[in-house]
């Protein structure tokens, strides 16, 4: 009887180790499922061609600058509060000319881009958005 009960106890120990051995590395390894993915965010680009060469421009947009945007959204209300054109806009002038100007609202990240954008010739403005880097790919007007 004394060696059935230490039979048992040696048995008993030596299933526990072996349960210890294979439950372990499955609590510790997650099951195999990998970390959250991080998704990076889009890094404008410092200059594009597309109608020509485009340059981006250091600092905030300027007080004439936003009341050249603000204008936009006084004629276009709906827009106002829109996630496509919420932050600050990148500001982009053209090479060669001083009166070419884009304001880019980016949105998406590095693997999918988006942006909407203004651009002013003087007075006159047109609204382009597109999908990708701008230049990269041909905006929609």
């Amino acid at each position: 009887m004394k060696n059935s009960i230490k039979d048992l106890r040696t048995n008993s120990f030596t299933l526990w180790c072996l349960l210890l051995i294979f439950v372990v590395p499955v609590f510790t390894s997650g099951c195999g499922s990998r970390g959250a993915y991080v998704a990076v965010p889009f890094s404008p680009p410092e200059e594009f061609s597309d109608d020509g060469l485009w340059q981006r421009s250091e600092g905030e947009p300027s007080t004439a600058d936003n009341q050249q945007i603000g204008g936009f959204f006084e004629q276009n209300p709906e827009l106002v509060g829109s996630p496509e054109w919420t932050g600050t806009p990148e500001k982009y002038i053209a090479k060669g000319s001083s009166s070419d100007t884009r304001f880019y609202w980016f949105s998406g990240n590095e693997e999918n881009p988006s942006w909407n954008a203004l651009e002013f010739s003087g007075r006159s403005f047109r609204e382009l958005s597109g999908v990708g880097v701008p230049g990269g790919n041909q905006p929609t007007y």
